[in-house]
């Protein structure tokens, strides 16, 4: 389920930002895009972890690169947002292989995947309240705008929800 879930958000992150590179006319964005995910998804085959760091660097810059120039910053917003869950479930897919064998794996996995799948549908919902009212940020305000709303998902959103999660078992 994690190699599933990695290889959906790194299309995500790939689709989302070519299509928003697409609308301006930038094709060789749109190729950097999916040229970036293709080698993502190989470097993760190949195990070459420290690519998912700079795949995450790069998909929220070009994000708020984009925001930056005019470009819809719901596309930006969910290609950031793939990036970060791309890298999120590689290095958990390397803390598994590396994992303690006396360790409760499938138990691991299934708070992990939760945590992923409900990071994942706040953004769905966030970039669809910004697609109903378009904003033309600075580059600065763009890359604070992301990283504040990607640190406040995960740092306090994700805890309260799986100790809410938990309280009701």
């Amino acid at each position: 389920m994690a190699v599933l879930l990695f290889v959906l958000s790194v299309v995500w992150m790939s689709a989302s930002l070519g299509w928003g590179f697409a609308l301006a006319g930038w094709w060789g964005w749109v190729r950097l895009a999916v040229l970036a995910g293709l080698f993502w998804l190989w470097a993760e085959r190949r195990r070459v972890e420290w690519y998912s760091s700079l795949a995450l660097l790069w998909g929220v810059g070009a994000a708020a690169y984009g925001i930056w120039r005019g470009l819809p910053v719901s596309l930006m917003f969910l290609g950031a947002l793939g990036a970060v869950l791309g890298w999120d479930l590689s290095m958990f897919r390397g803390r598994l292989r590396r994992a303690d064998p006396n360790e409760d794996l499938r138990l691991l996995q299934r708070y992990h995947l939760g945590r992923v799948v409900v990071v994942g549908a706040l953004g769905l919902v966030g970039a669809g309240l910004l697609a109903l009212r378009p904003l033309h940020w600075a580059f600065e305000t763009a890359v604070a705008f992301v990283l504040v709303s990607l640190v406040v998902v995960l740092r306090l959103v994700i805890p309260w929800l799986i100790r809410f999660l938990q309280q009701e078992e």
